[in-house]
């Protein structure tokens, strides 16, 4: 059993109505999977008249950027979707108040913080073999070597 799963078994107002696995990435590019799932799960909210919970083990896996920010908090505004962060312990819904709104944006801001340092890792990693185009043969070797090639 995954800790979603648990987290809504423990929680007695949720029940599983989908379960989605989302393959494209939350910080890069148009997102039409998860734009299709968010369609779905307002239609589903409509049908019902309630909002549906999304939940997600921690923010960065829902987002690692602000611009899917205002179409989600246009849906929570609605009453159309809660979002749970089962490790955060936060849930955002319609009548959340300005602290718990501010954490989510700080998780958001904190994951896409982690994904700008990747970046300038790569960067400056490249930055370094390009200076250096001896270890770029050193690094194609090794790599080689631990291939088995």
């Amino acid at each position: 059993m995954s800790r979603v799963d648990e987290y809504v078994t423990r929680n007695p107002r949720l029940h599983t109505w989908k379960t989605y696995e989302i393959k494209e990435s939350s910080s890069r590019g148009e997102r039409k999977q998860f734009m299709a799932i968010l369609n779905e799960i307002t239609a589903e909210a409509r049908r019902t008249r309630e909002p549906v919970a999304v939940v997600f083990e921690t923010v960065d896996r829902l987002q690692r950027s602000f611009k899917d920010m205002l179409v989600l908090n246009e849906l929570i505004k609605q009453g159309t979707v809660e979002l749970h962060f089962y490790r955060e312990g936060l849930v955002i819904h319609q009548n959340s108040n300005s602290s718990e709104i501010t954490r989510w944006e700080i998780g958001v801001l904190l994951a896409h913080s982690y994904i700008l340092q990747l970046s300038d890792n790569v960067k400056r990693q490249f930055e370094q073999m390009r200076r250096t185009p001896d270890r770029l043969q050193e690094y194609s070797t090794l790599e080689c070597q631990r291939r088995g090639n």
